[in-house]
């Protein structure tokens, strides 16, 4: 896949968004903000335990993930990212913690973009490492639940 079938998609995700929804800053939006940015850690939780249940949980039918390479629906990423991590440990690079930094969360009534860097602290055959994503995440919310229905990331160099 090129770079700019990759930004097509992502700014057509961008342009649905602003152009369907109207910005919401009440109450309730930062409500929305803060269980918003809980299912964020959770999802990272979830991704370095393996709970693809929960995952699959969190994430919309539709889910897309997107990479440098490819797109990737619902079913073939949630066993990405199982696989991801299941090599990691046979690799014996293990995941001591996480955090999330720079969180930006954009509401628009019922979807939210959010935008964060995902400093990871592991170690990698008994080295510590301390490598930071760039994470691009669309949530909509449907029946009163937040679902993941897109997610990117890229290495921070």
């Amino acid at each position: 896949m090129n770079k700019l079938f990759f930004f097509s998609i992502v700014s057509f995700l961008l342009a649905t968004l602003i152009c369907c929804n109207s910005k919401d800053t009440n109450i309730s939006g930062e409500n929305d903000k803060s269980q918003i940015l809980s299912l964020e850690e959770k999802w990272l939780t979830a991704e370095f335990a393996l709970d693809t249940a929960y995952l699959s949980y969190i994430m919309d039918t539709g889910f897309i993930d997107i990479s440098a390479n490819e797109v990737h629906g619902k079913d073939i990423a949630l066993f990405n990212m199982y696989q991801n991590i299941s090599q990691r440990i046979k690799d014996s690079i293990i995941v001591d913690s996480f955090k999330i930094e720079d969180a930006i969360v954009n509401l628009y009534q019922n979807s939210a973009v959010v935008t964060s860097i995902i400093h990871t602290f592991r170690r990698d055959k008994g080295i510590k490492a301390e490598p930071k994503t760039r994470c691009f995440d669309v949530w909509i919310k449907r029946n009163n639940t937040w679902k993941a229905v897109a997610s990117q990331g890229t290495i921070v160099e």
